[in-house]
């Protein structure tokens, strides 16, 4: 019974002392800790944005730049076949 009656008592006064802290007006270095707390997030939270938005710019750019080398990829081979097609002419000419 003693312990239970010990561990309300404890819980009261830890209640209490939260409760009066809570209160106290802040200081001006509490204050200035909130400004820095807030200035700090919104750099983060610019830096996150500016960082998803060089990536979105990347992957567009390395998109773009992927499609023109499989379009020049496509063009060369294009015109590799077209080279092997006269190449083989001339061989089938020449042994006429």
């Amino acid at each position: 019974m003693k312990m239970k009656n010990a561990m309300i008592s404890l819980l009261a006064v830890s209640a209490l002392s939260f409760g009066l802290a809570a209160c106290e007006k802040k200081g001006p270095a509490e204050q200035a800790g909130e400004k820095i707390d807030n200035a700090t997030e919104a750099v983060g939270e610019k830096i996150d944005n500016a960082t998803e938005t060089a990536g979105e710019k990347t992957d567009n750019a390395t998109e773009t730049a992927g499609e023109k080398v499989d379009n020049a990829v496509d063009a060369v081979g294009e015109k590799l076949k077209e080279a092997g097609q006269d190449i083989q002419r001339a061989a089938d000419d020449a042994t006429k």
